[in-house]
């Protein structure tokens, strides 16, 4: 078995069920939302707290119907990964990761994988 003693334990913290959701860089590492919301748009806020450069943070999002993302300025995407526009859906788990740039200011998507 696998023992994380001495090792660190990513922060996973459970985000409000809601329309919106601000995750605080100081604490988290994994955002977790279950959305329940009806169908419609799930803004993602700036990251609040004290941010590193370097930095990671995950989004994962299990929502009952699909939601439209509306992404605050900070978040960007790049030439291979577009920030993702629609949730999955139907109680799916949807990951995104982004790293945090200092210099640019920005949370960079890393990673999206979506419908597990």
């Amino acid at each position: 078995a696998t023992s994380f003693v001495g090792a660190n334990k990513p922060r996973v913290v459970t985000i409000t069920d809601d329309t919106s959701v601000t995750m605080n860089g100081t604490t988290t590492d994994i955002a977790a939302q279950t959305n329940t919301q009806s169908a419609g748009t799930l803004t993602i806020n700036a990251i609040t707290g004290t941010l590193n450069d370097g930095q990671k943070i995950i989004f994962r999002l299990q929502s009952a119907n699909s939601q439209t993302f509306n992404w605050n300025g900070v978040f960007v995407g790049s030439v291979d990964i577009s920030l993702p526009t629609l949730s999955t859906g139907s109680n799916k788990y949807d990951y995104m990761g982004f790293i945090y740039n200092s210099t640019a200011a920005k949370w960079q998507l890393l990673a999206k994988n979506f419908g597990f």
